[in-house]
């Protein structure tokens, strides 16, 4: 991960982004699907960065946070969608100082705005599913 110098986050963010409501973890776990463990930097990184352009539905703000989730259960019925069907789920204890978090699109699902001075490679941990 690299650090734009005085930039506190890992992608530039429009204005009043991370929102007021976001919230700082406090080692709690949480999922994500990356396509590689261990992961490389390029599972951290955004859809608009990934893809170059946000979600229509989306708001500059999402589309430029990580989704994660709080239930390694409901994560893994992704893997009945062809997209992410041979995605891998890692977890991670979030730190105070690796970002912020909101809670968005149901009950388990957040969005993460990463801290460009937190690595979070050095903390996942492969989650092995054995899905019936």
């Amino acid at each position: 991960m690299t650090q734009d110098e005085g930039n506190i986050w890992a992608e530039q963010l429009p204005n009043d982004c991370p929102p007021k409501e976001a919230f700082i973890p406090q080692y709690e776990t949480y999922y994500r699907l990356v396509s590689y463990y261990p992961p490389s930097d390029r599972d951290f990184y955004s859809y608009k960065k990934t893809h170059g352009y946000k979600p229509s539905k989306e708001s500059e703000c999402i589309a430029r946070s990580l989704s994660i989730s709080d239930n390694s259960k409901k994560l893994s019925k992704l893997f009945g969608i062809p997209y992410f069907r041979n995605k891998i789920m890692i977890c991670l204890k979030l730190s105070p100082e690796s970002g912020v978090l909101l809670k968005t699109r149901g009950p388990h699902h957040f969005s993460w705005w990463l801290a460009a001075a937190y690595n979070p490679i050095p903390d996942c941990k492969l989650i092995e599913l054995f899905i019936e």
